[in-house]
């Protein structure tokens, strides 16, 4: 408001806007927060915890197809947040770029992180410091709201989470491709053991630090997750604590959620879905199975075969068996089948309401 009054005589003022490599007007830039912040306040209504406003954002962000520019047109089209949220281009960085513009809103610290699969392409997703008290939640996990996008007209895509909160190790094993990351490569142990052997001295001077700071981009991770950055000029920085801070990051994007947890935050987000949304949303014991069937969260219950067989990538390991009965002890354990039922019955007085208020207004506009 202070910049449209400012520059109110002045149409052709631009402005740089975080998300945007492309200048954008100050209405782009109104519509632009305006669209974030509808997102942003229709998730704080809920009252949700940390863990449960991301699967409601995850939701509502990859609710769209990956829709590429035509020939001809600027890149920056499908990746730029301005032209993103408000066009109908989008790929990988413009789901990225929305997703962190929501989780900047909510208080909820994120960033997106690039990869590159050979000189030509690339991909970028979400790096996620998720906190939640209420689900014993302190990790880094990657969200990827492309690979979990809209892929036809039957929501299918409501179906899966399979690129949602996921460690290091199992976004890489999950995805098709060998990506290379560019923001940070040490979330690899294999990675950190070759740094390790490749620094000799014990004492690192400035100039060692510097470079080692500079190469694994360490600062920006720590930054992340509200830890104080490592200064080049410290002379009290071993090589020892240097090594250990990248292993405590690595143990930090390495603790896998476990799918109690996961159903558990569901319940509570798709609950709230079908009620407003009955038909796109659906809300059972069969929809709750296919989705843990299809999201690759393990429990502590599953059995180590099962665990072996899904962390080499054979996902048939993980039964349709097993996760329903997972289902069927959260809700039972929980009482929860009794509510499912009254959520029913709401909704269906709640439909009969709209169907009545609807056929009032017909006949309304007929009189009139």
């Amino acid at each position: 408001n202070d910049l449209k009054e400012y520059f109110k005589y002045f149409p052709n003022i631009k402005l740089r806007v975080s998300g945007n490599e492309e200048l954008v007007t100050i209405d782009e830039y109104e519509l632009t927060i305006y669209g974030i912040n509808q997102i942003v306040n229709k998730v704080k209504s809920y009252g949700y915890s940390p863990f449960e406003e991301l699967i409601c954002v995850y939701d509502l962000i990859r609710d769209r197809f990956y829709v590429e520019e035509q020939v001809g047109d600027k890149a920056t089209l499908s990746r730029d947040l301005t032209s993103s949220l408000l066009g109908d281009k989008i790929v990988c960085l413009g789901f990225a770029n929305i997703f962190k513009a929501v989780c900047d809103k909510l208080g909820i610290n994120s960033m997106i992180f690039c990869l590159a699969y050979n000189s030509m392409s690339g991909h970028a997703r979400n790096l996620v410091y998720l906190v939640d008290e209420k689900y014993d939640i302190d990790g880094l996990y990657f969200f990827d709201p492309t690979f979990d996008c809209k892929k036809d007209d039957n929501n299918s895509f409501l179906f899966s989470y399979r690129f949602f909160a996921k460690t290091y190790d199992e976004i890489c094993r999950l995805s098709n491709k060998n990506y290379f990351p560019l923001n940070y490569k040490y979330f690899d142990v294999n990675n950190i053991e070759k740094l390790e052997q490749s620094i000799e001295s014990e004492n690192l001077d400035m100039f060692l630090l510097l470079k080692l700071l500079t190469d694994t981009k360490v600062n920006k991770i720590l930054e992340l997750i509200g830890r104080e950055k490592i200064k080049p000029t410290d002379e009290s920085i071993s090589r020892d604590y240097f090594i250990e801070v990248l292993y405590d990051l690595y143990d930090m994007c390495s603790i896998q959620l476990d799918s109690k947890k996961f159903i558990k935050a569901l319940y509570r987000v798709r609950r709230q879905q079908y009620y407003e949304e009955p038909t796109k949303y659906l809300f059972d014991i069969d929809a709750l199975t296919c989705i843990l069937c299809n999201s690759h969260f393990l429990s502590s219950d599953d059995s180590s075969l099962l665990r072996f067989l899904a962390d080499i990538g054979i996902s048939n390991g993980i039964s349709i068996f097993n996760n329903r009965s997972q289902v069927e002890k959260f809700i039972d354990e929980n009482d929860l089948d009794k509510d499912m039922e009254r959520l029913r019955l709401l909704r269906v007085l709640k439909t009969i309401s709209e169907q009545k208020e609807n056929q009032e207004k017909k006949l309304e506009k007929r009189c009139h």
